[in-house]
């Protein structure tokens, strides 16, 4: 996990400290369990005929080496699909390419039904050529986040990866009548949601064979997604329904724009040229200009940064102190003044919309304010030791801190830059008072985030103890995916910030142009997943 958070912290710059989303995360928290028929595809009696995008340009990016871009997760999206997917108007699970699915085992094996499914070429897809893609994902090696991310949860996946296992010792079984069975390392309740990260998906043979990522070479092979790759009269790349009935949803042609430059992208979009402006394309720099605008969204990534307190140093071991230091920041200033980007101000660990329905506590401090004013700081103390990474993002970020607590909690505090095997030794140790945390969803669910913080997790020097928080946390992984078991994840993250073991600051952004008043059902953007466009309607 050291290069990922080596990846996650690297990115902050001066001037405009954007963030750029790493890519091996993924899918909501969605609902999960039981076996499910394939309904029947909404009908869209008003389909567009065509649909422009402006994307970044692709490059020559070494296919799955690193972690798929914006432009990437987009495209393979629409051209390849897993066993289920999520519907962007209902936040729901949906079977895609198997029909159905049962849960064996408690929720440990899954077998997945694939019924009539096709690909692009029209011939059927078989439970054989998943297992063979996702073998094949497993032999991209360590070098891989994709592979990383399907091995970390498949049975003896890890072992495989490393060479001690053979696949026949894999949790990937192909059983009579078209039937994929797939055996977890434990029960998760959120393993439908791991299935819609694009390492899931099925790709075909010729696609490994893949030396970059290009549009051009994409267009020769087969997909097992909605959409398959084409060039229209003009020679540009488009997408094309593999759907020609004129009552099935989502867009016949999808167009996609690609752009040199930022400022290319936003003035093609200005002029009225393409529907949907996105992340990948959008000069940061224009986000305080595009404020005002209806059809411009800026909402909270799937990166949450904050700063951990270490409570068995004294006098951090007074909760009154962690609290003042928790409460006498001012977020919306050390982002307009210091960060001048696309953060999101947070006041939780836990990016909003992995708990799906966004409900809960819009301001989970305001409870802390009082007790936190009401601590007085001891102006004999010595100053508390903060260290963080040498980049020179991250020292802008730390005297901006330090400063707002100096000058408003009245609290001496002592930066210390470290380089980044100092930092982890340090921070692995308990050798300070405040460090630099941050994490960036890998799954999409709430407990992503908040098992950092279980009793003798490592990752953080195990500064925590709190058999309450441990408590709630395993009492909601009993529970299937739902409302209980979010309700449950909340109280766990409030028991969390009532502690005061960490000072969240910020989340980063997902700025896209796209007018939502016109388009329905998406896009949507989750971590390793872009919903399908055959959602789209009017």
């Amino acid at each position: 996990m050291m290069i990922i958070m080596i990846c996650h912290f690297s990115i902050i710059k001066p001037v405009y400290l954007g963030f750029v989303l790493t890519l091996f995360l993924s899918p909501p928290p969605l609902s999960a369990g039981g076996t499910r028929d394939n309904p029947a595809p909404p009908v869209r009696k008003d389909r567009i005929d065509i649909f422009r995008i402006i994307i970044s340009s692709a490059g020559e990016k070494p296919l799955f080496k690193t972690g798929p871009d914006d432009t990437e997760i987009l495209i393979l999206s629409q051209l390849f699909e897993g066993l289920v997917g999520i519907n962007p108007e209902t936040l729901q699970i949906e079977p895609a390419l198997a029909a159905s699915w049962e849960v064996i085992d408690d929720g440990k094996i899954y077998r997945f039904t694939l019924g009539d499914k096709r690909w692009s070429d029209g011939s059927p897809i078989k439970a054989e050529e998943f297992r063979s893609s996702f073998v094949r994902t497993l032999n991209l090696g360590l070098e891989s986040p994709a592979s990383l991310y399907l091995s970390r949860f498949i049975l003896n996946g890890e072992a495989y990866v490393q060479g001690s296992l053979t696949d026949d010792e894999l949790g990937i079984r192909v059983l009579p009548g078209n039937v994929l069975e797939l055996e977890f390392t434990r029960s998760y309740p959120f393993a439908l949601n791991l299935l819609t990260h694009y390492a899931f998906f099925l790709y075909p043979p010729t696609f490994f064979e893949l030396k970059f990522f290009d549009f051009e070479a994409l267009a020769g092979i087969r997909t097992s997604g909605h959409y398959h790759q084409g060039v229209d009269e003009k020679g540009k790349v488009i997408l094309l329904s593999r759907d020609q009935n004129p009552e099935a949803s989502g867009p016949e042609r999808i167009l996609l724009l690609e752009v040199r430059t930022h400022e290319d992208g936003l003035k093609l979009y200005l002029e009225g040229k393409a529907d949907w402006l996105t992340r990948g394309a959008l000069p940061l720099e224009k986000l305080y200009d595009l404020d005002y605008r209806y059809d411009f969204d800026n909402s909270a990534g799937f990166m949450s940064y904050f700063y951990i307190l270490n409570p068995s140093r004294t006098p951090l071991d007074d909760p009154g102190l962690r609290q003042l230091l928790l409460t006498s920041l001012d977020r919306e200033a050390l982002i307009d003044e210091t960060l001048r980007a696309a953060q999101i101000p947070s006041e939780s660990l836990v990016p909003p919309s992995l708990y799906r329905d966004h409900r809960g506590p819009s301001h989970p401090l305001a409870g802390l304010e009082r007790s936190g004013q009401l601590f007085t700081a001891d102006p004999e103390w010595q100053p508390l030791i903060m260290i963080y990474p040498t980049d020179e993002g991250h020292r802008i970020l730390a005297e901006a801190l330090i400063s707002q607590w100096e000058d408003r909690g009245g609290i001496p505090i002592e930066g210390h830059a470290l380089d980044w095997l100092d930092f982890y030794k340090a921070r692995e140790n308990g050798e300070y008072h405040l460090a630099l945390g941050g994490w960036s969803a890998e799954y999409n669910d709430p407990h992503d985030f908040l098992s950092l913080f279980l009793t003798g997790e490592r990752r953080w020097g195990s500064v925590y103890t709190s058999p309450e928080f441990d408590r709630i946390i395993l009492e909601a992984e009993s529970l299937e995916n739902g409302s209980d078991r979010r309700s449950l994840q909340r109280k766990a993250e409030m028991v969390l910030i009532e502690d005061s073991l960490i000072i969240p600051l910020f989340f980063n952004s997902l700025p896209q142009l796209i007018d939502r008043r016109k388009w329905k059902a998406g896009p949507l953007r989750f971590p390793g997943y872009y919903s399908s466009l055959k959602y789209l309607h009017y």
